[in-house]
């Protein structure tokens, strides 16, 4: 290398060790080092989101990927900014409900502490496994451009890198982040600049367009093209959801945010960064094809970029372009060892010990990063083959384990009677089913199936496990053995013929029951209500909807359409009543209410600015998450909230008279109640019971609880 970009690098490596240490700021505890005290601009994340996920080998082989062939890699951006989006709407709200310092404390919330020490060490030996192998690869191809050994480019990463992580923690990280970021791009473009001007201007990009170069989207239907826009907008959606809803290398970014509308915005604004760095790059490589870097198969595609930055770049300029590479690889080791620190630290070491004293977990935070970096170094120095089976693992282990902690997610949200033991067993079932198909290790499962569909189908995968391990739970406690003839799911959600088609199709093939049918879980509690008599069941939870049965044996139903359409009397519509009357409280229009005040508090929330701010982005769940404070004003006896009730209550008497109707005669007809918000003590179910009476007279409410378990046993036992 020219002595210019030698110095160039150096100048940079110094730079950063020094932004590092001003930057970082003072570290009083735990909060400070490992969540830059919950105080980080959402513009910062967002950016250093960017920079820890697109490592130097994203930097390097991209552009190889468009050299060699065309544009279509960026459909998974695509995919990326949906799953994204994803994220921000139904998995960050969780994470900001209390104080939460890792991405797996929820887990412990909802299933216990055996669910959340297993997604950490999930996340712990994969995160370790994976970086290992990202630096040794990395220093790859910085020996070849700096004629340095393959042991100090690892040596070099990671002394610089520890530096500013040992004493900055998570603050450093970020603001370093954001400096490299902006020296990978700055080399990305002007190689751009430099690559194009050599293949003979913007005008060269013609020859691009007719060797079909420039091709961005492929729709063809095929799981076994490697990027077709299908899989890309699937396969790229459930892949973001579990990278950046599930990996704490990237939730504790987001929890480092000044509030949930903030990492909302960091999340989806990196989405969006996301599409334009893939477009810069792969844009970077076909300027290369055009201006004749690639010299044929003898040389890697990963090496096109590298090897163009030192024959063809100007002396300095050259430097910048590795010095990009060099921050890349930074930025993720940084991010590595701080996140692995700091779950070790939060799920590990304080449960396991007592002591959550937050100066001493900054002391134990900062040994175990000094611990995880010399982990990282020496894993990655007992590397000596490239092509090793162990490299091939710890660089596709994502792909093998993300399936299964997004279903863990997604089936912890959606499936009530998933239990601890459930979640445990689902991922290391999603664990072993995904190796072969992956590695073919021990022995090749569906070749050639393209890698963005890894992710989809380890979630399928988790979501049949924890269904059939449930399923094996009941059928244990009713005496049964698996498989049994028959079985009938009620599924929350699962109202289309699809969704049921393929439900059944997987719990079959876990082997759950020889002939399966799925329902809506109003339907089997109908059947739990009534058996196969005729009656009515009104079900209030966060929407609304009712079925019945008459005596003649057919099916009808009534609202249940959705928040957009309905869902009158639900937990949505009570929690946008509740906005309601926050509004007119605070512009002195209604009469006097709590209501406010019990918002703001259970959001965390200072201002009724920041409430209409959190109105704007809150999904239907957090809007019904708030009709329990309308029901606890009600029954403290507000009247405006007990007004509220008396309405929900008007609407769910509604549906019951409307199916009525299917009920000839004057007799009377069996009404029966389900939901979270019919509970026997809720101030709704006294005033639904009332207005029932006054409305529906020949109606005759159910007074048994709704257990339905025996409802799926008497349809399972009706299939032919």
């Amino acid at each position: 290398m020219r002595s210019l970009d030698i110095a160039v690098i150096a100048v940079y490596c110094a730079a950063v060790i020094v932004f590092g240490l001003v930057l970082a700021g003072r570290q009083r505890d735990a909060s400070d080092y490992f969540l830059g005290h919950r105080g980080l601009p959402w513009w910062a994340i967002m950016l250093s989101i960017v920079a820890t996920e697109t490592s130097a080998l994203t930097i390097i082989s991209v552009p190889g990927l468009a050299a060699r062939g065309d544009l279509t890699f960026v459909q998974l951006s695509f995919g990326y900014l949906i799953g994204r989006i994803g994220v921000a709407a139904f998995l960050l709200p969780g994470y900001f409900e209390g104080t939460q310092d890792t991405a797996y404390q929820r887990l412990e919330k909802r299933f216990g502490t055996g669910a959340r020490r297993t997604a950490s060490g999930v996340f712990l030996l994969t995160r370790a496994l994976a970086d290992c192998v990202r630096i040794f690869a990395t220093a790859i191809p910085l020996a070849i451009i700096t004629r340095w050994s393959l042991a100090v480019g690892i040596l070099a990463i990671g002394i610089v890198t520890v530096i500013y992580t040992w004493v900055g923690g998570l603050r450093a990280v970020v603001w370093v982040d954001v400096i490299q970021l902006g020296v990978y791009l700055l080399g990305g473009t002007a190689t751009l600049i430099v690559a194009t001007h050599l293949a003979g201007g913007v005008g060269a990009f013609a020859r691009a367009w007719d060797a079909g170069k420039l091709v961005a989207l492929d729709f063809t239907p095929s799981f076994n093209v490697l990027y077709t826009f299908w899989g890309g907008v699937l396969g790229g959606a459930l892949l973001a959801g579990a990278s950046h809803g599930t990996d704490h290398l990237i939730v504790q970014r987001l929890l480092a945010a000044r509030g949930l509308r903030d990492a909302q915005r960091a999340l989806i604004g990196s989405g969006v960064f996301i599409i334009l760095q893939f477009a810069l790059f792969l844009l970077v490589g076909t300027s290369l094809w055009l201006a004749g870097a690639d010299l044929g198969p003898a040389m890697r595609g990963d090496a096109i970029y590298p090897t163009f930055a030192i024959n063809q770049l100007p002396a300095g300029l050259a430097g910048l372009v590795i010095a990009g590479i060099l921050a890349a690889a930074m930025s993720s080791h940084a991010s590595a060892v701080n996140s692995l620190a700091s779950a070790s630290t939060q799920d590990f070491y304080a449960p396991l010990t007592g002591r959550h004293d937050p100066t001493h977990l900054l002391w134990v935070g900062r040994w175990l990063t000094l611990v995880w970096t010399a982990v990282l170094v020496a894993g990655a120095m007992a590397f000596r083959n490239q092509n090793t089976p162990v490299v091939q693992l710890a660089l596709s282990i994502a792909s093998i384990t993300y399936g299964g902690l997004l279903g863990t997610y997604l089936l912890g949200g959606l499936w009530p009677r998933a239990r601890e033991r459930d979640v445990i067993v689902a991922i290391i079932v999603s664990v072993l089913a995904m190796t072969p198909i992956v590695l073919g290790v021990p022995w090749r499962w569906l070749p050639g199936l393209a890698w963005p569909w890894y992710v989809p189908l380890g979630t399928a995968v988790t979501s049949a496990a924890v269904l059939a391990e449930t399923a094996r739970r009941a059928a244990a406690q009713a005496g049964l053995d698996l498989p049994v003839e028959r079985a009938v799911v009620g599924a929350a959600g699962a109202g289309r013929a699809q969704e049921q088609a393929e439900l059944e199709a997987a719990l079959v093939e876990a082997g759950v029951a020889r002939r399966v049918q799925v329902l809506g879980d109003g339907e089997v509690a109908l059947a739990t209500a009534f058996g196969s008599g005729p009656g009515i069941l009104v079900n209030a939870g966060t929407g609304s909807i009712a079925y019945a049965r008459d005596p003649a044996g057919e099916l009808h139903r009534a609202g249940g359409y959705g928040w957009q359409l309905g869902d009158e009397g639900g937990g949505y519509w009570l929690g946008r009543r509740a906005l309601d009357v926050a509004a007119r409280s605070q512009d002195g229009r209604g009469e006097g209410s709590t209501l406010l005040a019990r918002l703001l508090g259970a959001l965390g929330l200072p201002h009724f600015d920041d409430l209409v701010r959190w109105s704007a982005t809150a999904t239907p769940a957090q809007m019904a998450a708030l009709a329990p404070h309308v029901l606890n004003a009600a029954r403290e006896g507000e009247v405006v909230a007990r007004r509220a009730v008396d309405d929900a209550a008007n609407e769910l008497v509604e549906l019951a008279t409307v199916l009525a109707r299917h009920f000839p005669g004057t007799g009377p007809v069996s009404v029966a109640i389900a939901g979270g918000l019919l509970l026997p003590q809720s101030p709704l179910t006294a005033a639904f019971r009332e207005r029932l009476a006054a409305g529906l007279k020949r109606a005759r409410l159910v007074p048994d609880r709704i257990d339905s378990a025996v409802g799926a046993l008497r349809l399972a036992a009706e299939l032919e």
